[in-house]
């Protein structure tokens, strides 16, 4: 495997392309990683293309040239982690993280208890993180950041997908971000204080063709001015309440049915909310997963029932309360892992 990758958004797709990078891509790969003349780069365009080139030049500029080109599917089940805004640098660890861990996507979610959002003119700044982890892990599709939606928006049945399902259609340029950060994963929300409860639980949405836009192209172009801004939001505190007792709920019914509908329909959404009342994960068939965190004070009981009543179900992902940058990538983490055919 070449020992360096690089993030290049408008990756040609022709064996034997000569591609010349500057900035601080070309930069950082010359004086920190020491790629020199005749090494073998990995290039990624975060939309699903990944090469192999060799490095033929070096200096202010770094020139390579593709010797291999694949295409890669995305992963699946892809899940989708709508979560409350860890404060400060926590924020920047959380999509670091889930990026690393193979989440398709982070929406920041308001719920009753959550706060404003507060990073909308910070997520140049988590698009570049979310390309810095994918050289870093080496998966071919960028994890895309959307606008921030509500938790009303994340249980809707026979909704759009994530960045449609409210009015607003799709993400927009904004990225807002809610709350202060904390998750408290028993509950699951997002309050203005950022704690998450994270247990999980799952509702049937008709899904749409993946769109794995390549706006990764715009998110970062590491190689050229990737212009960052940090503070990407408030202290996150957040205690992801992961849950350790295994209380099974009695759902309504629903979750049956939910289960019924996910195993049918391989197309279908299933929407997990973490709360520490919840069972352990089971696998549930879909392809799209949509993975709930809560605030610091946990979601209400009123969002928790009406979640149950669109066809939720609630797991919990740990024995301890963890804060949400921690609780999130776990709980997305088991449940790709979980999902995995033969797992």
């Amino acid at each position: 495997m070449p020992r360096h990758a690089l993030f290049i958004p408008d990756l040609p797709l022709e064996i034997g392309a000569t591609l010349t990078l500057a900035g601080d891509e070309a930069r950082h790969a010359a004086r920190v990683k020491r790629v020199a003349v005749g090494d073998s780069v990995a290039v990624h365009d975060g939309a699903g293309t990944v090469a192999s080139a060799e490095v033929v030049g070096v200096g202010r500029e770094m020139v390579v040239i593709l010797r291999r080109v694949e295409r890669v599917e995305p992963t699946r089940p892809a899940v989708e982690v709508w979560s409350a805004t860890p404060k400060g640098a926590r924020l920047a660890d959380m999509i670091d993280s889930l990026a690393q861990v193979g989440a398709e996507s982070w929406i920041p979610m308001r719920t009753e208890r959550a706060g404003a959002d507060r990073a909308g003119g910070r997520r140049d700044r988590l698009e570049r993180v979310a390309a810095e982890a994918l050289k870093q892990c080496r998966r071919a599709w960028i994890m895309r950041i959307e606008s921030a939606r509500t938790f009303q928006d994340a249980i809707l049945i026979n909704s759009a997908r994530a960045g449609e399902a409210s009015g607003t259609g799709e993400a927009s340029g904004t990225g807002e971000v809610s709350g202060t950060g904390e998750v408290s994963s028993g509950t699951g929300e997002v309050s203005g204080t950022g704690e998450v409860s994270s247990g999980t639980g799952v509702s049937p949405v008709r899904d749409q063709p993946d769109a794995h836009v390549r706006d990764a192209r715009a998110t970062s172009n590491h190689g050229s001015d990737a212009r960052a801004t940090s503070n990407l939001g408030s202290d996150a505190r957040a205690t992801s309440n992961l849950g350790s007792d295994a209380r099974a709920t009695s759902n309504h019914g629903s979750e049956s049915r939910a289960t019924r509908s996910l195993h049918s329909n391989n197309h279908t959404v299933a929407v997990v909310l973490a709360d520490a009342a919840g069972e352990p994960y089971q696998p549930t068939g879909a392809a799209r997963v949509r993975l709930l965190i809560g605030p610091e004070g946990g979601f209400s009981e009123r969002e928790i029932a009406s979640a149950r009543d669109a066809g939720a179900r609630v797991h919990c992902f740990g024995l301890h309360t963890m804060r949400v940058e921690l609780a999130a990538p776990i709980a997305c983490a088991i449940i790709i892992d979980r999902e995995r055919p033969g797992a």
